[in-house]
């Protein structure tokens, strides 16, 4: 008797299993193995999608985070946890925080997760930054706290200094001319 109360308990779960087997199955019918690289490609669905239109919201970078934000400007492609740890002999953070580091940057949405790539017999995620090295280093000057109309002349004649070309100059008088129309 015992060991039929067993059996229609177990004989019972195969049921969800079938279930479930079943929806593994069709998505697995979207997904392709890229032979070249080794690698899975997953459908689209499953990829992140770019928030459009909205304004990234304000945060500053610790040191380490700053050095993991600019291996990823200089890359200019989706980095793994791994990639990143190999690509930056000289860091100034142990390579175990870094599972700290970019869930924090995650978190201030500095990165997002772009994919997966698989590392070993796992699959790792992917990031990259959420906003450009130009974008960031505005922020951090529009939100300085000495910041404000009156010092914006001065900070674009510093600007200016360093600009060595005329199409440059040409960009920026294009510029000032649309703003004064708007105006």
């Amino acid at each position: 008797m015992r060991f039929y109360k067993l059996y229609r308990t177990v004989s019972k779960k195969p049921r969800f299993n079938r279930i479930f087997f079943q929806k593994f199955l069709d998505n697995l019918s979207n997904i392709n193995y890229d032979y070249l690289n080794r690698k899975f490609l997953f459908p689209k669905k499953a990829k992140v999608l770019r928030m459009k239109n909205t304004k990234t919201s304000y945060f500053k970078l610790t040191k380490s985070e700053n050095e993991i934000m600019d291996l990823m400007w200089k890359e200019n492609r989706p980095l793994s946890r791994s990639e990143i740890i190999e690509l930056t002999p000289d860091r100034t953070w142990k390579p175990a925080s870094i599972h700290i580091l970019l869930n924090s940057m995650l978190e201030k949405k500095a990165i997002e997760v772009a994919g997966f790539v698989q590392s070993t017999k796992n699959y790792a995620r992917t990031f990259i930054p959420s906003v450009t090295a130009d974008a960031y280093a505005i922020m951090q000057v529009k939100s300085s706290p000495v910041f404000s109309q009156d010092s914006i002349p001065s900070l674009v004649s510093s600007l200016l200094e360093e600009v060595t070309s005329m199409e440059i100059l040409q960009q920026l008088e294009e510029m000032v001319q649309n703003k004064k129309k708007k105006l």
